[in-house]
């Protein structure tokens, strides 16, 4: 194609449409025109305005061309056809050629770049600070809406904003796909524009912020007051855009290894989830701005590991003096403190990195809130169209309802971010089809008690878990469903039923109560007839012995229960702490740890009533799942040696069926370190919820002379914790550049956990990783200090390297924790020398902050002292931030 092509070429992409007949048309071009005029896209600059003309006309339903069954004119394709017509233009209004193909893509993006920030300041969506800091509040909203909605002259006409939030989702993806090498991962390090994509993404999300806020806040005052006040049209039509924009944008910050898609659970691949994948691809460019038609639940959350990505900013920043938003003369004063400070924080190099991470939301649930709205607004407009329906009593919408008004009163996170709520969460709210339809049928029936698929009273399932509790039906195709699958239908319904407040005689309270109730003398020894493993250390609960009889049945009906709001640490507690250990429940505990319970490989023979294919914890009940099943386990086996329970009564566990025991657990921690579950590594930090080494050291400290597998997990545990007490171990022989580059070669195509276990193995590769970091550490050091700290000869190669294993080194734990924890104070204050300071230690600022204050508020009283608000705790993976004040 040119004769100073590298080996990279812009793919041919052939696309074929069908033309529409010939005809009288309306002229289109008017309103195009319009919208160039409001965007102040100048005609002088031909390929800006080709661009512009372009990306309208495809994004337009009555100018783009006609989809066909193969080629559906969605974000993907058109951001393709966009690319392919502005090369092609290009290369021939230019005659370029003799220019190399990267030289044209960089040309071509910094007219994406620009159109898309002329996009967003017609929006209103371009001032970051501006838009966390409006004054949302209940007399002043109504007055703020012009600073966060979009400026008048658009906002007016609805058809010319979904275009332009569609043509802003196009060049998003544009921006992104220019970047994308031809084969392998996307490296976010080589985007150019990654810091000005990641703030974009923060301003979209405070507009969803305000927008939800308000709609929370309308929606309570019509239930106290008995109004019917509308949220605002402005709001929703905003709310529905930012919510397409943010989902390309986080779609951009998530092609990173380090990203995770479920709750709390890391993926060991940079690959999207197959919904977003999906909306990108396959909904229309009009469909995908309506946030109902997109398949993805939360599409809109970033989950991508950030210590690296600010490490390479810093990199590629860091012999630069120019800040992206530097404090200007005429922008307006600040309102408070803390927005005074954050405008000195981008208005410093370094700093200013260190501000992408205030306020960044990890795999929020804002997306699910904004569908909820629209479709709590769909169902009352179908409700008084057809009130003859009553078959369809979802849970879905009953438990959002629920869930927004305990927020409403009560935002249940802690300083961490940490969801210390009770609640069944994710897609666990909405339940399968299937028992929607089981349910209807039932509740429509005139005779319940010919129903195949329920329990019809208390006393039917009582006598039912009685039967279970003592008689197994496993291995019985016909017992199973017929008996087992009722009983999973009937817990599931009377969840749904105390949700919606129905007046029934089988309750989940009930169903509690019974569980944990003492089971009689004669029903244990009939199991302990026909299960030598029942140790009767504790007492033994009715559940427990259904669980020994029938263990499917038994785990199956306990992960339902788990959808019942407020139950769910109670569960928890009584299934590590009133349930004897043993290989059934330390499978369970593990499964539901790692998140395999509810799926339908550990369901089989039955079937989970919730969608989101597992059961789903928040951090803090896996947390607390497992901090409890470890003590109380040590507790458990303690009775080794003989353990007095009751009034000098002292019960003994045999050494055989202790040891059994204590490797099974043994296995699992290892299984759960491996996952990074349990992540031994972490600093020893008060605050952090997934230390476990006090338990772990508690349970194995006994057994270190009697099992191999004890002994090397311990001292697995207390090597690490050594290791990092002296900090990073130094070596004084050097590594073979080779070495390093061989061993990147050889990590590019393993996993997180692979990597992981390969490093634990294997001393060398190791330290060869150690050395490395090291060396960033002091090369960035150098270059930050500019010239006070000579830089080493290798510096360049050595940034060089990181910058293109960029992908790889995100999956290597031990580099990233290093490299951000030397650098994180340094990112907050902006000086150098707090370089491997902890941030508590750290002052925010010094006088240099203080006449800098001054300027920035036009007054001569500062406060006496700043802080920088951080990112959050180091020892948090992925520097997770602090939830924002303003919370919905």
């Amino acid at each position: 194609m040119f004769e100073k092509e590298s080996d990279e070429e812009i793919d041919t992409v052939e696309y074929q449409f069908a033309i529409p007949p010939k005809g009288p048309v309306k002229n289109f071009d008017k309103r195009h025109d319009l919208i160039r005029k409001l965007l102040n896209v100048s005609i002088t600059d031909t390929l800006l305005k080709f661009i512009f003309d372009t990306v309208i006309s495809l994004c337009d339903p009555f100018t783009q061309p006609e989809e066909t069954e193969d080629h559906i004119l969605g974000v993907s394709c058109i951001s393709d056809l966009l690319i392919s017509l502005s090369y092609s233009f290009y290369v021939e209004y230019n005659d370029s050629k003799d220019l190399e193909i990267h030289s044209i893509k960089f040309d071509i993006s910094t007219k994406f770049f620009t159109l898309l920030r002329l996009i967003h300041d017609l929006l209103n969506v371009s001032d970051e600070l501006k838009l966390r800091f409006v004054d949302n509040s209940e007399e002043k909203w109504k007055s703020s809406l012009k600073e966060w909605t979009p400026k008048p002259t658009v906002a007016g006409d609805e058809l010319n904003l979904e275009l332009l939030y569609s043509v802003a989702c196009v060049l998003v993806m544009s921006i992104q796909k220019m970047f994308t090498p031809r084969e392998g991962e996307s490296n976010l390090a080589i985007n150019p524009y990654l810091q000005y994509l990641i703030g974009l993404w923060k301003c979209h999300t405070n507009i969803i912020l305000l927008g939800l806020e308000i709609d929370r806040r309308i929606e309570f005052n019509n239930e106290e007051k008995n109004q019917e006040e509308e949220t605002p049209s402005i709001v929703v039509q905003v709310l529905k855009g930012s919510s397409s924009v943010r989902s390309v944008l986080a779609w951009v910050i998530n092609q990173n290894p380090s990203s995770a898609v479920d709750d709390g659970v890391a993926q060991e691949t940079s690959k999207l989830p197959t919904s977003s994948a999906k909306d990108l691809e396959n909904e229309p460019i009009f469909n995908f701005i309506e946030p109902l038609a997109r398949s993805a639940t939360n599409g809109g959350a970033i989950s991508v590991d950030m210590r690296l990505v600010i490490i390479a900013l810093l990199i590629l920043y860091s012999s630069t003096s120019f800040t992206s938003e530097q404090h200007r003369e005429n922008d307006s004063p600040s309102i408070n403190e803390e927005q005074a400070i954050r405008k000195l924080n981008k208005s410093r190099g370094i700093a200013e990195l260190g501000d992408i991470l205030i306020d960044l939301e990890y795999s929020d649930r804002f997306d699910e809130d904004i569908k909820y709205m629209l479709e709590y607004d769909v169902e009352d407009e179908n409700d008084e169209k057809d009130s003859k329906s009553p078959l369809q009593g979802d849970l879905n919408s009953i438990a959002h309802n629920e869930i927004a008004e305990q927020e409403a009163i009560d935002i249940q996170f802690d300083d961490e971010g940490r969801d210390w709520r009770d609640i069944a969460r994710g897609e666990n709210v909405r339940f399968n089809p299937i028992f929607l339809e089981k349910f209807a049928t039932y509740d429509h029936g005139s005779d319940k008690s010919q129903s195949d698929d329920l329990f019809t009273t208390w006393d039917e399932l009582y006598f039912t878990f009685e039967f279970l509790a003592v008689c197994s039906i496993e291995g019985s195709p016909e017992a199973e469903a017929k008996i087992g699958q009722s009983v999973i239908n009937t817990v599931s319904k009377a969840i749904k039923d105390e949700i919606e407040d129905r007046e029934t005689t089988i309750t989940p309270d009930l169903i509690h109560k019974y569980w944990s109730s003492p089971a009689s003398e004669m029903d244990i020894k009939k199991v302990q007839d026909n299960n030598k493993l029942l140790i009767p250390i504790f007492g033994i609960t009715k559940f427990e012995l259904m669980l020994q009889s029938n263990s499917k049945l038994a785990r199956a009906a306990m992960d339902e229960m788990l959808m019942c709001n407020g139950h769910r640490r109670l569960l928890i507690w009584f299934i590590t702490h009133d349930l004897n250990l043993s290989n059934l429940l330390i499978d369970y505990v593990f499964q539901l740890a790692v998140g395999l319970r509810g799926s339908p490989e550990t369901s089989a023979p039955y079937l989970f009533s919730r969608q989101g294919g597992k059961v789903i914890l928040s951090e803090v009940e896996q947390s607390m799942l497992l901090h409890e099943f470890f003590t109380t386990s040590a507790f458990y086996l303690s009775a080794n040696d003989g353990l007095e329970i009751d009034d000098g009564y002292e019960v003994v566990l045999a050494e055989s069926i202790a040891k059994k025991l204590m490797i099974l657990l043994c296995l699992m921690i290892s299984q759960l370190i491996k996952l990074d579950v349990i992540k031994i590594r972490n600093k020893n930090n008060k605050d952090d919820i997934h230390n476990y080494n006090n338990e772990l050291q508690v349970l194995l400290i006994g057994w270190i002379g009697k099992l191999p597998e004890a002994r090397q997990l311990y001292f697995r545990i207390k090597s690490t914790q050594n290791d990092q007490g002296q900090g990073s171990t130094e070596h004084s022989t050097s590594v073979d550049p080779l070495q390093r580059q061989r061993l990147l070669k050889k990590y590019t195509d393993m996993t997180a956990t692979d990597i992981e276990s390969d490093m634990e193995a294997n001393n060398l590769n190791a330290r060869i990783i150690d050395e490395y970091a090291k060396r960033i550490e002091t090369g960035l050091l150098a270059v930050l200090s500019k010239g006070k700290i000579a830089k080493s000869s290798t510096v360049q190669e050595d940034f060089n390297t990181f910058l293109i294993n960029f992908n790889t080194l995100c999956k290597i734990e031990s580099f990233a924790e290093y490299l951000f924890e030397k650098f994180e104070a340094v990112i907050t204050s902006g000086n150098v020398a707090d370089s491997g300071k902890s941030l508590e230690s750290s002052r925010a600022e010094d006088l240099d902050i203080t006449s800098d204050y001054e300027i920035a508020n036009g007054d001569r009283n500062p406060p006496n002292e700043t802080k920088t608000k951080k990112s959050g705790s180091k020892s948090k993976r992925k520097g997770k931030s602090k939830k924002k004040s303003r919370s919905v």
